[in-house]
């Protein structure tokens, strides 16, 4: 979200510096720097394209297969040893926990052109190649330090959705883990903040951050520029980079300070670097911008925001659920990234919507008392745009009404799940599994859609027989939009995990009070239901990894396992209610919030039911639409 043309600006003032310990009998002692405060965002993405242009390089007739989150979180880790190795001590790892509302357009920009891609993905691609196994374990050498970035005109997959929220989880359990903080703003403020404190230098690829005020000897460092080179006459290995020291850019540019010269090149971005100097260095034009300067100043002051209480609070947390929990105080907002599904079908995040308002009702309700909002916004793809969906608080009476159905369910659905099963286990995958097919199953039948049938499921998941001959199936879009369905019920379930978590480690004494013993009692019971969810990079798998694990269930279990999704998956047996009052609407012109974001009371069209092909498509008809309460009906 940087300053266009900045970066090009720069590139020419910029430094060789080492990272970490320099080699004393270089003919030229290079620059060094010891102390590193890590753009956590940035380095999670330069691992993903590094990643994903090795995987380049065996598909020169189709896209590069995607990245898994298991293979970034262990690229990402041996990156991080490799800094160390090499003398580099890393003091923080800052990840963004909210975004300030002027970057609010931009992000809508970037989802934008994330549905973009993904459409054009499925126009090109019809199907997927063929791929009967998962990856092997990446040659991490190769990967970071021998595969040259790929074109950017080559078209691929968006990023997976969870990656970022995937690595700070994957971090937690290592020797980085006191380093990981998400904060409650952008990463760049911390950085620069701590960077003032400390002299300790950058490493990201946001060259925005040298317009902050860092410290005297601090740098910063671009993350794209690294590179292992091998010196003479040692032959020892060194970690070099391009970076841009403000102080010294402002001195070659011959400005007052470098503050000035990005301020006019954020008013003007076709102009050269030479008439922006000049500009730089006019007082008057300082003088007829007064106010836009001052205001360009406080953007990029690096102060800590207001919302410190926050910290520590949210270094459980995903980006996400973080932001979530900032801006409940205000009018809530919640960035639902486009799932890798099949664009010309509904949203993925259709299903587990019931679970996510229930996660922001009980955060309103438990936190944010008395609020000023009645609702949440999610900003979400519908159709070929991304539109918002004004979700209603619910009363607490629904709370409670719904929270019983969902522990329910959870009972059901996992009466076995003991904590002692690890996170990578199939047999959690498959209870987790079974649980989203549930809903989505539900929901579909609700909104009068085709539902999955079991032998779509099964090969899915690699439960039938034919997914467990050498020759699996190719994987084609139906089932790549079906997991996309399943995953984003199992991360609104992550929702409510974390936040469940959150409200419960707050000293809140009106939770605790008599009145709210019940809702009390209820929230501990599903935080301990939701804490042996897997990791998302153990749960939230692509399809061959999937198959891959569900393999390895014994007979009995698979046997078990599809005898339980028949039963899930017959129409048969369900029944469908009308609308609650409460209900969020899903419609494809994001029909129910107006211009102001306020919600609108609209009942929604009743559509034309088609008739059953058979008769296991038959659904009886009588009261509510609750998801849970449905399911409890089988």
């Amino acid at each position: 979200m940087g300053i266009p043309r900045l970066s090009q600006d720069l590139y020419s003032y910029a430094e060789q510096v080492t990272l970490g310990t320099s080699i004393p009998t270089s003919p030229t002692p290079d620059i060094s720097t010891t102390s590193l405060i890590i753009d956590g965002p940035s380095l999670v993405y330069l691992v993903y394209n590094k990643l994903l242009a090795y995987h380049s390089l065996g598909s020169f007739t189709h896209s590069p297969s995607i990245p898994t989150y298991a293979e970034i979180n262990q690229t990402l880790h041996h990156l991080l040893s490799d800094f160390q190795n090499h003398g580099a001590e890393i003091q923080k790892i800052f990840f963004d926990g909210a975004l300030p509302k002027l970057k609010r357009d931009v992000r809508l920009d970037r989802m934008e052109k994330l549905r973009r891609q993904l459409e054009t993905y499925r126009q090109v691609h019809a199907e997927f190649p063929s791929m009967t196994h998962p990856h092997p374990t990446p040659p991490f050498e190769s990967v970071l330090w021998e595969t040259r970035a790929m074109s950017t005109g080559k078209l691929t997959w968006p990023a997976p959705p969870f990656m970022v929220a995937s690595a700070i989880e994957s971090l937690r359990s290592t020797r980085w883990r006191n380093l990981v903080h998400v904060i409650p703003e952008e990463a760049d403020t911390f950085c620069a903040a701590a960077a003032r404190d400390s002299d300790a230098s950058i490493l990201t690829n946001d060259s925005d951050l040298v317009i902050h005020g860092l410290g005297p000897k601090a740098r910063v460092i671009l993350l794209h520029s690294i590179e292992k080179k091998i010196t003479s006459p040692l032959q020892v290995t060194v970690i070099m980079a391009l970076a841009l020291k403000p102080r010294s850019v402002a001195e070659r540019l011959k400005v007052s300070s470098f503050m000035r010269f990005a301020f006019e090149r954020s008013l003007d971005s076709s102009a050269s670097t030479a008439v922006i100097r000049e500009r730089a260095r006019d007082d008057s034009r300082l003088e007829r911008h007064q106010a836009e300067y001052a205001a360009f100043v406080k953007e990029y002051s690096p102060s800590l925001p207001a919302q410190l209480e926050f910290q520590g609070c949210l270094d459980d947390l995903d980006p996400r659920t973080a932001e979530l929990i900032v801006d409940m105080a205000g009018s809530a907002q919640v960035y639902l990234t486009p799932m890798l599904e099949d664009p010309s079908r509904d949203s993925s995040w259709t299903y587990g919507a019931e679970i996510r308002q229930l996660a922001y009702s009980l955060l309103e309700l438990t936190v944010f008392k008395p609020h000023n909002f009645n609702f949440a916004t999610e900003h979400v793809k519908k159709g070929q745009r991304i539109a918002t969906v004004a979700v209603p608080y619910l009363p607490r009476s629904h709370i409670e009404e719904h929270l019983v159905e969902l522990l329910q369910l959870l009972d059901n659905k996992t009466p076995n799940s003991p904590s002692a099963l690890k996170n990578s286990d199939p047999v959690l995958l498959l209870q987790w599994y079974t649980i989203s097919f549930s809903i989505v199953q539900q929901k579909k039948l609700i909104m009068v859609k085709r539902a999955p049938t079991l032998l779509e499921v099964t090969n899915l998941c690699g439960l039938s027989t034919n997914t467990f001959s050498s020759s699996s199936p190719r994987v084609s879009w139906d089932a790549t939009h079906l997991l996309a369905n399943a995953q984003a019920t199992l991360y609104s379930l992550r929702m409510l995990k974390q936040i469940t978590h959150y409200i419960l480690s707050q000293s809140n004494p009106q939770l605790r009070d008599e009145d709210h013993s019940n809702l009390l009692l209820s929230l501990r019971e599903l935080h301990t239901k939701l804490k042996d969810m897997p990791e998302i990079e153990h749960l939230f798998l692509d399809i061959p990894n999937l198959r891959f694990h569900m393999r390895k269930l014994d007979l009995e279990t698979r046997n078990n396992a599809l005898a339980q999704l028949k039963d899930i998956l017959d129409p048969c047996q369900l029944t469908v209610k009308n609308e609650s009052e409460y209900a969020i609407s899903h419609a494809q012109d994001g029909a129910g919030i107006d211009g102001d974001g306020e919600w609108i009371s609209k009942k929604r069209k009743k559509k034309r039911r088609r008739e059953p092909s058979n008769a296991s498509n038959a659904v009886k008809s009588t009261q509510s639409t609750n998801t849970f309460s449905l399911l409890m009906e089988e």
